[in-house]
Parts: structure tokens; C-alpha cells; sequence
């Protein structure tokens, strides 16, 4: 049994994750993924929705931000979900896979 995540999320090459939630979920899951494995990655979005939830607000990107500097206190996010990052390279792909499925 193979399970899976398919991020449907804007897909315009224009949208960056500073501005878009969708965006920057993807993109900071996609630098997790690359850095510590689908594992972590998946526990770190999972406390991203728990913060939200346990503040009782919809989920926002200033939750996403919140999670990732806690985890990776060193690092700018700003490289990870901003424009020009590395980890937007399966951000285009969940749209289509969604329509065909």
C-alpha cells in the first residue's frame, strides 16, 4: 500500500509563498521532505494545522512561518517559500494530477 499527498494549490508561475498560503505550505513541505525525509515533512504540516486549530483561527501563513522557525531556527524562510526558491519544483504538478484523477 503506497499512500500519498497531492498539494492542489495555484499553480501560476507568478504566485510566490510570501503571498499565498497554498504556496508556501507547499514549498516549506518540499524543503522538509528534502532535508529530514516524507516523514518529518508530514508531522511538520500536521503542526502547522494544530497550531491554528489549538489558537482556534483558520490556518494562515503566518502559522506556516511560526512552524518553520521553530524548527529551523537558522534558516530564512523567505528562502524556502519566496520567489527563486529551490523546493517549487512539484508545486505545478498536483493540479493536473488532481483533473485527471
Amino acid at each position: 500500500v503506497r499512500i500519498g499527498l497531492v498539494f492542489v494549490v495555484d499553480d501560476e508561475k507568478v504566485v510566490e509563498g510570501q503571498e499565498d498560503l497554498g504556496v508556501a505550505l507547499v514549498r516549506a513541505y518540499n524543503f522538509i521532505q528534502q532535508d529530514q525525509g516524507s516523514d518529518k515533512a508530514f508531522l511538520w504540516l500536521n503542526s502547522v494545522y494544530t497550531l491554528a486549530r489549538n489558537q482556534d483561527s483558520p490556518l494562515s501563513l503566518e502559522h506556516v512561518r511560526e512552524k518553520f522557525r521553530r524548527k529551523y531556527p537558522g534558516d530564512d524562510i523567505a528562502d524556502v517559500i519566496g520567489a527563486d526558491t529551490d523546493y517549487d519544483d512539484k508545486r505545478r504538478a498536483g493540479k493536473p494530477f488532481y483533473q485527471r484523477t
